[in-house]
């Protein structure tokens, strides 16, 4: 089997988004239209880019299971994969929501099989679910051991309890990330 992790970019090309902070639901930076408030955005966003820090831990699960990993970074309604798989599994945050679902609705007509993860997936997975197949509701990490271990992808939502012993994780696999672009 075939996991494409894919990170989609932010809608806004002014202001600096980082989606895994703020309790995961993600923030978005503008402070105004001033040169001095366009220069400290601009600095912001060329200076602190974080990655979803789910996505190496769940490109390590699926590796330790025997999947094929493929890592993606940012996707837009222009830059879509090409390659084949069987399953895409895309982190989504409050910050960009309108933007990931028409993402995940125009890569659902290429005919990719889509999970959502994250906090505001997992507050509000209905959100998602017209335009993905299923919504892992919980942890991540835990919703990637079960799909990994299983024979069946799943639909509507995966409700999963927290990674009870978080030592039995394999350590995040980061070689397909593009480390150097993070801050």
């Amino acid at each position: 089997m075939k996991v494409l992790l894919l990170s989609i970019k932010a809608a806004s090309r002014r202001k600096c988004v980082n989606k895994d902070l703020a309790g995961g639901m993600g923030t978005g930076t503008w402070v105004g239209n001033s040169i001095r408030a366009r220069v400290f955005e601009w600095v912001k966003k060329k200076n602190v880019v974080l990655p979803e820090i789910a996505t190496p831990y769940l490109a390590a699960i699926f590796k330790k299971n025997g999947w094929i990993v493929r890592f993606f970074d940012d996707a837009d309604e222009e830059n879509i994969p090409g390659e084949a798989a069987d399953l895409v599994l895309i982190p989504v945050s409050i910050v960009d929501c309108e933007h990931e679902r028409l993402v995940i609705r125009r890569l659902k007509k290429q005919g990719y099989y889509i999970g959502v993860y994250g906090t505001f997936a997992s507050v509000m997975p209905e959100f998602f679910l017209a335009e993905a197949d299923f919504v892992i509701k919980g942890e991540p990490e835990a919703g990637a051991l079960k799909i990994a271990a299983g024979t069946n992808l799943p639909q509507g939502i995966l409700a999963v309890e927290s990674v009870a012993d978080l030592d039995s994780l394999p350590f995040p696999d980061w070689r397909q990330f593009p480390i150097k672009k993070y801050s």
